[in-house]
């Protein structure tokens, strides 16, 4: 029984949460042309998995919905940066990092 009451708590915790995520994250990705290849549901999934795993219960409760559009538009920042290179040839990257490198040894 008490797993059960442990269990349902834990949903209830993570549907809050969405409710919170889910207009910030889709205000993010209907308003910013650079976030436009996200997927609105995966990235409230992830989201609601970071701050799970980072943030305590009471710690979500108490952060600001100011404080919470900060976080997430970080995340979704980081989330486009680390696919930047997806489309790219492998010839391109190369060019990329010859050409980083001839600037950092002009510096």
């Amino acid at each position: 029984m008490i797993n059960i009451n442990i269990n349902l708590g834990e949903i209830q915790i993570k549907k809050n949460l969405i409710n919170r995520v889910a207009p910030i994250i889709e205000n993010f990705l209907t308003t910013d042309d650079l976030l436009v290849n996200l997927e609105q549901e995966d990235m409230i999934e992830e989201m609601v998995k970071i701050l799970l795993r980072n943030y305590s219960v009471k710690e979500l409760e108490g952060i600001s919905d100011e404080n919470l559009t900060t976080k997430i538009r970080r995340v979704l920042g980081i989330e486009v940066l680390s696919h930047l290179f997806d489309d790219l040839t492998a010839q391109e990257i190369a060019n990329y990092e010859t050409t980083v490198k001839t600037i950092r040894n002009q510096s």
